[in-house]
């Protein structure tokens, strides 16, 4: 990623198999097959890394060992505590940093276009993938767009429509089912 005042790298952990490209695999791969595979070596992303000409200002692991940005502000910003304040300058509060609208911009780029290029987000479960994505890849606002994010039933019929869509709605019930019949409400216990 290099713009004229950001410069850096975004890394993503991709799992390939018979369905295609995976994004959401990192924390499986860190946790549960290293599990069944001790002696595996599973490669991971490196730590997330904020900069300010050339200063670190703030680093962190990846999380959750699905991607990470490692990013050097070089244009003008903010001029940064001389304390390092680390919650001033991280990344992932983009509500706080306006400077970091370009990596966010970035970032749903990257992500639009995995969306678009992998077979995964198409096809039956596609919802399911989107969700996992959207669970380990926090980008705000941009889900509540993104079509095929959530699977609700009207009138028995299955529809797929984004966050912004099931928030327009009139008024969604939610059903949860246990064993097949949908579940009574738990009687309060005496006093």
């Amino acid at each position: 990623m290099d713009t004229n005042a950001i410069h850096g790298e975004i890394y993503v952990f991709a799992a390939e198999d018979g369905q295609g490209e995976s994004w959401v695999r990192g924390p499986w791969a860190h946790g549960r097959y290293l599990d069944e595979h001790p002696t595996a070596r599973v490669p991971s992303v490196p730590a997330n890394l904020t900069c300010v000409g050339g200063i670190a200002m703030y680093e962190s692991p990846a999380y959750p060992q699905s991607m990470s940005v490692r990013i050097d502000y070089r244009g003008h910003v903010e001029v940064p505590t001389l304390g390092r304040s680390i919650q001033r300058h991280r990344l992932g509060r983009g509500d706080r940093d306006p400077w970091n609208g370009a990596v966010w911009r970035q970032l749903e780029k990257i992500m639009t276009d995995h969306l678009a290029g992998t077979s995964r987000a198409s096809g039956d479960g596609s919802w399911l993938y989107r969700q996992r994505l959207s669970s380990q890849f926090e980008l705000p606002g941009y889900w509540d767009s993104v079509s095929g994010l959530a699977r609700y039933y009207s009138h028995g019929k299955e529809v797929l429509a984004s966050i912004g869509e099931v928030a327009a709605l009139p008024y969604f019930t939610i059903t949860r089912v246990e064993h097949g019949l949908p579940s009574q409400p738990r009687a309060e216990p005496a006093p």
